[in-house]
Parts: structure tokens; C-alpha cells; sequence
């Protein structure tokens, strides 16, 4: 979802369509809220119950709580429009103790792949750590997306005389204007990381469930 999602706003801000960036955005983290809550719930109630063996509790359950607070924490920043970036931190950090769960698990040698879980983990925990950078993207298109409709606001008031008409351009030319970072340079590379990141972790999970889950159906507990 979530790359689906900075695919069309990366779309939408390519075409200079500031405020569907904002739509994009919009509609992307009320499903995100939704898939979060899910996999927060799930993860709480494995923590509770404790229904796998020994570790594996917390080695499932915690990185599900983990996705679920990130994906509920960066939906509710783009809906209540208080920025993404605060998000993105605590997607580094979710990243990097995902990783570390992934290598001891990897270590221990736990489950029967134990280096397939360690691709999914490192994966899925690098793609997170990618959120930081791709979240102050989203940031600065959100910016674009508020002080276009105000330059658009702008450009809409009746022309008194080519004094106020400069004036008004001038206005709309620095409310445009965005702080050339590194972020800002170089903002396709770092969503193109994330994408690969995204789409190497997903193909790997699907690879492992499509050789499991037969496997779990025919011996259900």
C-alpha cells in the first residue's frame, strides 16, 4: 500500500498537481490507519495469548506491533496534517531493532528458513529505516500542496493595477519556493531505494508464504 501510494503522489507531483498530492495522501492513510490497526490488534492479542512456541511470541508479535504503530502513527501525521516526519523517526527506529530481531532470529536459527527470515527482516527493517528520508519527501510535497492553493489564492484576486499584479506574482513566486536540500535534490533516488527495498521484501515474504501455507493447511494445530 504505502508503495502504491508515494507512486501516485511521486505521479501527481511530476504533473505540478499539488493539491491531488494532498488527495493522494489523503486516501492512501485511511486504508494504511486501517491495515496498522489490524496488525497492532494482532500483535497484542499474540502478546496476551502466547500461542506460538516459546520465542517465537516475540519475535512475530513484536514486529507486528511495531508495523502497526508506525503505519497508525504515519496515516494520523498526513490526516490531522501535523507532517510526516515525526512518523518517519519512529520508522527508523522500528527499522533498526526489526533488523536486529532478524539477526539474532537468523543467529539462533530459528524457524526451518532461517535465512529467509533474515532477508524478510533486513528487507522490510531497511525499507523503514528509508522511511525517514521518504517521509520529509512527503513533507516538502505537502508544503507544495498548501502554498500552491495559496499562490492559487493569490493569483485569483481581482487586478487592481500592475503594481498589486507584481506584487501578487512575486508573492506566489516565494510561496512556491521550497529549501533546496539534499532530500529535495535528490528526492527520486531515495524513493526509487525505498520502492526496490519494498518491492525485494514483499516478493521474498510471498515466496516464503506460497512454499508455506500449503504446508499449514494440511496440518492445521
Amino acid at each position: 500500500m504505502f508503495l502504491y501510494v508515494t507512486v501516485r503522489a511521486y505521479q501527481a507531483r511530476r504533473m505540478e498537481a499539488f493539491q491531488r498530492i494532498k488527495e493522494v495522501l489523503s486516501e492512501g492513510a485511511v486504508v494504511i490507519f486501517g491495515v496498522g490497526g489490524i496488525a497492532t490488534l494482532l500483535g497484542l492479542w499474540g502478546e496476551f495469548t502466547w500461542t506460538l512456541p516459546g520465542s517465537y511470541n516475540l519475535l512475530f508479535d513484536d514486529a507486528y506491533i511495531l508495523l502497526g504503530l508506525v503505519l497508525m502513527v504515519f496515516s494520523a501525521s498526513v490526516l490531522l496534517g501535523k507532517g510526516a516526519s515525526s512518523s518517519g523517526l519512529l520508522s527508523m527506529l522500528s527499522g533498526i531493532i526489526t533488523i536486529w530481531y532478524g539477526l539474532n532470529a537468523y543467529l539462533l536459527g530459528l524457524t526451518k528458513e532461517p535465512i529467509a527470515l533474515l532477508g524478510i527482516y533486513g528487507l522490510f527493517g531497511l525499507s523503514a529505516v528509508v522511511g525517514l528520508p521518504v517521509t520529509r519527501v512527503l513533507d516538502s510535497w505537502l508544503r507544495e500542496a498548501r502554498t500552491g492553493v495559496e499562490a492559487s489564492d493569490k493569483a485569483s484576486i481581482p487586478k487592481v493595477s500592475p503594481q498589486l499584479t507584481r506584487m501578487v506574482g512575486q508573492g506566489a513566486q516565494i510561496s512556491l519556493d521550497v529549501p533546496s536540500g539534499w532530500l529535495v535534490r535528490n528526492q527520486t533516488m531515495v524513493l526509487v531505494v525505498f520502492w526496490f527495498l519494498l518491492v525485494a521484501a514483499g516478493l521474498l515474504s510471498g515466496y516464503v508464504a506460497f512454499n508455506t501455507i500449503p504446508a499449514h493447511l494440511a496440518s492445521a494445530p
